[in-house]
């Protein structure tokens, strides 16, 4: 799946690329135009400046932290896993370009990761039934905590909807 590049994306603003080089490690270096108008995505590792930086192997297993932020946390990473195993793929054998471009513009957070290799769109939101089916898989607690779960769910997923449009409004309207 990987290309060896993936470009980051603030609303209509190119950020950035990420590639990895041959230790496994992520090098990142921010777009021209980003660099005359935006700002640092990360002030103490990536201060706005033109140059190619390059990640440690901790604490991030070669990742910038503002991008491994995106990533999902350890349920989202088991839902992730149990997806890819449906699909014939493992989570363990995918790079960091990889993950990201499956997180595409569906992440934890402004930034969007392109190519968009993602399997969930907006439109997606609404099979909160396979969610909830997920989180019994995982807890055997009782119908509560299943109803709670669920709830959860569509308030968080209605949440981070609502989030996405208004900062991709915002955006637009900044004219970045």
């Amino acid at each position: 799946m990987d290309k060896g590049l993936v470009e980051v994306w603030l609303g209509s603003s190119l950020v950035g690329r990420i590639a990895l080089i041959s230790e496994g490690l992520c090098a990142f270096e921010y777009d021209s135009k980003f660099l005359e108008r935006g700002f640092s995505i990360s002030p103490y590792v990536l201060p706005l400046q033109k140059k190619v930086f390059v990640a440690e192997r901790d604490p991030f297993d070669g990742n910038f932290g503002v991008f491994d932020d995106s990533l999902p946390d350890g349920w989202g990473s088991l839902l992730l896993d149990r997806f890819l195993k449906e699909q014939g793929k493992e989570l363990s054998k995918l790079t960091i370009l990889d993950k990201l471009s499956l997180i595409g513009s569906n992440g934890r957070g402004a930034l969007e990761y392109r190519p968009d290799n993602s399997f969930i769109a907006d439109s997606h939101f609404k099979d909160f039934d396979k969610i909830s089916s997920e989180c019994k898989k995982s807890s055997k607690r009782g119908k509560s905590t299943r109803t709670r779960l669920k709830s959860f769910t569509r308030t968080a997923v209605r949440r981070a909807v609502r989030v996405r449009k208004c900062l991709r409004k915002l955006t637009a309207e900044n004219g970045s």
